[in-house]
């Protein structure tokens, strides 16, 4: 995806939501009130590490359509597709969490990262991850 579609994306959300990200970096699992281990945007590429954000969801959200989570990264072998996706429901009344897990070697690709979180097409959510090969990982 060209960055200008990415910046033009960016401005797209940020007139659009109006929830807040309350938290971003790296969390302790994928459930909804996981901790957080570590705000940061540089995750280290880890078999197991989980990375993305918390965010509030505002009051008057449509609680029974699902959310769509698109994760934009790097070509991925063996097909080099750059983005991966699934579909999560909003917990209502409470902080919601979107992560990615490295759980396959071939994920563990250095590079710019992307996690959008939309609703029926539309944006509500963009972070940018900034993915670091170990051994630079230490120095995050």
């Amino acid at each position: 995806m060209p960055r200008t579609f990415v910046a033009l994306l960016a401005l797209l959300i940020s007139a659009i939501a109006s929830a807040e990200v309350v938290e971003k970096g790296l969390f302790a699992n994928d459930n909804h009130d996981a901790p957080l281990l570590l705000a940061s945007e540089r995750v280290p590429a880890k078999l197991g590490t989980l990375f993305g954000f918390r965010f509030l969801p505002e009051p008057d959200w449509d609680q029974s359509r699902p959310l769509q989570v698109v994760v934009q990264h790097p070509p991925m072998p063996p097909l080099g597709h750059e983005a991966s996706g699934w579909t999560q429901y909003l917990q209502p009344g409470q902080p919601n969490t979107v992560v990615w897990e490295f759980e396959f070697q071939e994920e563990l690709l250095p590079g710019e990262w992307v996690i959008f979180l939309m609703q029926d097409d539309e944006p509500l959510f963009m972070e940018r991850f900034e993915v670091i090969l170990l051994p630079e990982a230490q120095f995050l």
